[in-house]
């Protein structure tokens, strides 16, 4: 998964963003976890409150001790990034097993990669690390069906190279909403010059947010591939399934914090 991606959005209802924070603070102080979340997303991300790192660590702390898994899994990428403490892979390593523990799919895949490339201190093991990074993957982490893709396409971690296994797996991450999949999709499928299919798909993850650099060329050079009413076609197409996919989250988001506001 690309780190953009990484530190996913908590769900926030109201517009207001100081009354945002307000109201998370207040639900987060009688110890709902799920507020605890995102008050530690509002501090990393500034909305409502000034920007502080160190808070918004300490928050998701929290959250992972009340057992959020997705706040632990955020305790991890902080300390491995240094976001509000000093770099430090031996507590990355203990919150991403902790989210493991508490059934977070990205939790299992940023291990999954820790076991296949041995790093951070987690002992190599490819056999465990592949069938962590499946179970990943089926369990809901878009960007491990991407890295499931990556080593079929380069033929990493003593897996055999195959386009055909590459292609299926960049599918599926496209499919449910990874926009570095999506981008790596429109590379093989023009490579096998299916030229719309792969601008749909290049444009689908430019209307989804990805500032990927060499994503602005790889449309310029998709759209003198087709016509004018093919890329009317799939121009509609792209915002169309971005459309539906906001609105499909949107509808999560809001259930998510209409169960946190009953508790």
């Amino acid at each position: 998964m690309s780190e953009e991606q990484t530190q996913r959005k908590a769900p926030i209802a109201n517009k207001n963003p100081r009354q945002v924070f307000s109201r998370a603070l207040v639900a987060a102080e009688q110890g709902n976890a799920e507020a605890m979340l995102v008050v530690g997303e509002l501090y990393a991300r500034g909305v409502g409150v000034t920007k502080n790192f160190t808070k918004a660590l300490a928050w998701y702390e929290k959250s992972a001790e009340a057992g959020n898994g997705e706040a632990a899994f955020r305790v991890g990428f902080s300390y491995e990034i240094g976001m509000g403490a000093v770099v430090d892979m031996k507590n990355a390593v203990v919150a991403y097993n902790q989210a493991v523990r508490l059934g977070s799919a990205r939790g299992l895949h940023k291990m999954a990669m820790l076991r296949l490339t041995g790093g951070g201190g987690v002992e190599k093991d490819r056999s465990a690390g592949l069938t962590m990074l499946q179970e990943a993957a089926r369990s809901g982490d878009s960007a491990a069906y991407n890295s499931i893709a990556m080593i079929f396409l380069h033929g990493a971690f003593g897996q055999k190279a195959d386009k055909e296994k590459a292609m299926k797996s960049f599918s599926l991450s496209a499919r449910v909403g990874n926009l570095e999949g999506m981008k790596n999709l429109a590379l093989l499928l023009a490579d096998n010059k299916q030229f719309a299919e792969a601008l749909r798909w290049a444009l689908t993850a430019r209307h989804g947010g990805l500032g990927a650099p060499e994503l602005i060329g790889i449309i310029n050079e998709l759209r003198g591939k087709v016509d004018a009413a093919t890329l009317k076609k799939v121009e509609e197409e792209a915002r169309a399934w971005i459309r539906a996919y906001a609105a499909e989250r949107g509808q999560a988001r809001r259930e998510t914090q209409q169960d946190a506001d009953k508790t």
